[in-house]
C-alpha cells in the first residue's frame, strides 16, 4: 500500500517530545488559513510504501511518538490505520485534521483512525 508523502522528518514542534512527523500529500478541504497549502494537490511523484514507513518508525529509538499532518491524513484512512497498527508499544500518536467531528462520525474508516490515534 502506497501513501503520497510530502515530507517526513523529526520535530519537537508537532507534539510532545521528539516525534517523527509524516506530512501527507493531498487535501480537498481547503481550510482557511491552512499552514500547509503546498500539500493540497493530490499530484505527487513521492509515494512511500506503508511498510517502509512502519520500518522507519520501528528503527528509530529516539522518538517518543508519531504525528500525522498534511495535507489531510484522513484522506488515506487505510494507510494511516496500518501505520498506527504498526507502532511499537510506548509510542504515542497525534493526527492533525481539518475534518469536523460530525464528518468523522459519518465515515467508519475515518472514525477507526481517530479511535486508534
Amino acid at each position: 500500500m502506497l501513501l503520497p508523502v510530502y515530507h517526513i522528518s523529526k520535530s519537537e514542534a508537532n507534539g510532545p517530545g521528539i516525534r517523527l512527523v509524516i506530512w501527507v500529500q493531498g487535501c480537498r478541504l481547503n481550510c482557511r488559513n491552512c499552514f500547509n497549502p503546498e500539500t493540497h494537490s493530490f499530484r505527487t511523484d513521492k509515494e512511500m510504501d506503508v511498510n517502509d514507513i512502519i520500518e522507519l518508525i520501528q528503527q528509530d529509538d529516539s522518538i517518543s511518538g508519531v504525528s500525522f499532518s498534511g495535507g489531510e491524513p484522513l484522506e488515506y484512512p487505510q494507510a494511516i490505520l496500518k501505520i498506527l497498527n504498526g507502532l511499537r508499544p510506548g509510542l504515542n500518536s497525534i493526527l492533525f485534521s481539518g475534518y469536523t467531528l460530525e464528518e468523522v462520525l459519518e465515515s467508519p474508516q475515518k472514525l477507526a483512525v481517530i479511535r486508534k490515534a
